[in-house]
This record gives structure tokens, C-alpha cells and sequence, in this order.
């Protein structure tokens, strides 16, 4: 978890301006169009603070997040890109082992 700094509020605010709209969700996405929208805020504010640490994002669901790194490639060419990584983790639960068939 990395904080907001000013320069990360700023720049929420100039992706914000140029995508005020999450793209199109995926079939299947149950939460409300104001959940949603609520939902790009949060991961704009994260890609910004992560993109100005030059931090990775480990997460699932990696949809909305590409989109912004290309949005970052797109405004700052030259600088350094938002690198996404797949969640090492099973939702926060440790994986359960299933015995050998068999046994």
C-alpha cells in the first residue's frame, strides 16, 4: 500500500480529466454503475502513486490497469512504464494443498 503524495493527487487528477469514464466493464461485473465509476477512481489513484515510485501493481484483475499504463505511456512518453504483475496470492488465503489421489 503506498500513499497519496500531492504529485500522485495530480496526477489522479489529469488521468481523471482525460478518462472520466472506466472503460467498458466486462460482462459479468455485478457491481452498480456508481460502484464502478467509484472503482476507476480508486485504481487511477493507485496506478498514480505506483507509476511515481516506479512500483509495480500485483493485482488480479488487470483490465482497468492496463489501460491506464498505456494512458501513461501515452501523456509522459519517455518515462518510465507502469508495470503490472499477475497477484501471487490466492485472495489473501494460503493455497489449500488437495492430498494425492488416492490416498
Amino acid at each position: 500500500m503506498l500513499p497519496l503524495s500531492r504529485e500522485g493527487a495530480l496526477l489522479t487528477g489529469q488521468l481523471r480529466a482525460f478518462h472520466p469514464v472506466p472503460p467498458s466493464s466486462k460482462r459479468g461485473d455485478k457491481r452498480s454503475k456508481p460502484e464502478r465509476g467509484i472503482a476507476w477512481i480508486n485504481d487511477i489513484q493507485i496506478a498514480a502513486s505506483a507509476w511515481l515510485r516506479a512500483e509495480p501493481i500485483w493485482t488480479k484483475d488487470q483490465d482497468h490497469f492496463r489501460f491506464l499504463a498505456d494512458a501513461l505511456a501515452e501523456q509522459f512518453p519517455g518515462e518510465g512504464k507502469l508495470e503490472l504483475m499477475p497477484r501471487p496470492y490466492n485472495g489473501g488465503r494460503a493455497a489449500r494443498r488437495r492430498p494425492p489421489v488416492g490416498t
